[in-house]
């Protein structure tokens, strides 16, 4: 569809003439060569195609085959030009001056932005670009042509050479370059300071576990404030055996939700099981018969008439679930 609108809003204008008058003067030239290589940057034959439709390629080149039975024409990049299809615009706005208007600014705003990004950026190559150019030309000039036809392409708007897309990166043009970089809250990380970190910090575990000592305020020469000590009045070896639970907890827990309940102490616990006492069974037994307090009342959960007087708050079980479970977190 983009294309199709493309060229309905534009047309294509080949200089035939310019050719012409270009191929006369090279034909003129005295070099034997000279007015083959012109043909071959200035003249496109068609590719040649099998029965089927498809492109017919060199097995030995690898490249495709050309059909030199036909006579060549301009080529595209170099002699011809884009312009407005005045033909379109015109009965366009017979029929739709509105839709005309909107089209005719969709295209300048278009133009207005690729002329900015074309002003404003540019692409270069990269240092990786230049580290294999120079290990390339390491091994010879013949690795080196190898090299660069592999990693290299034609482009017809430049009419150069230029590195493939995997080498280039896209920068402001450094003459324009006059912002300077301010990372929002997202991108940015906390730190504490040397003089407040506990250099016996264990990662993954709460800051009641975390907690300096005295001990460990004793052995780093700081001031110990004893606000909110827990003595748990446990052993070397209590002390030993819980800290081995609590790591070999933490080496297990999977979710960002298990490691914070076990860094806070909470230990792992299985979902109680359903008692099957008499009750139970009586119930299965009647809804085995077909009576059940689970079956539909005949008093829908959603009321056809809607007043004040009928209006209550509507069961919702998944959600009154949810967040029922995030208030355990």
């Amino acid at each position: 569809m983009l294309i199709k609108h493309i060229i309905n809003i534009d047309k294509e204008n080949v200089n035939k003439k310019a050719y012409y008058d270009e191929e006369g003067e090279a034909k003129k030239r005295t070099e034997p060569e000279f007015y083959t290589l012109w043909k071959r940057v200035n003249a496109r034959y068609e590719v040649l195609r099998d029965k089927k439709g498809k492109i017919v390629i060199d097995e030995a080149t690898g490249k495709a085959v050309y059909d030199l039975t036909k006579a060549p024409t301009p080529n595209h990049w170099l002699y011809t030009t884009i312009a407005p299809n005045d033909a379109y615009w015109e009965d366009l706005n017979k029929r739709d001056p509105k839709e005309a208007a909107r089209q005719k600014k969709e295209v300048e705003d278009k133009t207005k932005a690729q002329e900015f990004l074309s002003n404003t950026l540019e692409t270069i190559n990269t240092p990786q670009y230049y580290e294999a150019k120079n290990a390339a030309l390491a091994k010879g000039i013949a690795y080196y042509k190898e090299w660069y036809d592999n990693n290299h392409v034609y482009n017809p708007f430049t009419h150069a050479y230029e590195a493939l897309p995997i080498w280039n990166r896209t920068r402001v043009i450094p003459s324009i370059d006059n912002g300077e970089y301010s990372p929002n809250w997202t991108q940015t990380t906390l730190t504490p300071k040397a003089h407040y970190k506990n250099p016996n910090y264990i990662e993954g575990y709460s800051d009641n576990e975390n907690y300096k000592t005295v001990e460990t305020d004793d052995k780093n020469g700081t001031t110990h404030v004893p606000g909110y000590d827990n003595d748990l009045g446990l052993n070397e070896y209590e002390q030993e055996a819980k800290q081995y639970i609590q790591d070999t907890l933490m080496n297990f827990a999977k979710t960002e939700t298990a490691k914070r309940a076990i860094a806070s102490g909470m230990a792992p616990h299985r979902v109680k099981k359903a008692e099957h006492d008499a009750k139970w069974a009586a119930k299965q037994a009647k809804e085995f018969i077909g009576f059940s307090d689970m079956l539909p009342s005949g008093k829908d959960t959603w009321y056809e008439k809607i007043d004040y007087s009928e209006d209550r708050t509507i069961d919702m079980p998944m959600l009154m679930t949810q967040l029922k479970n995030k208030e355990k977190c």
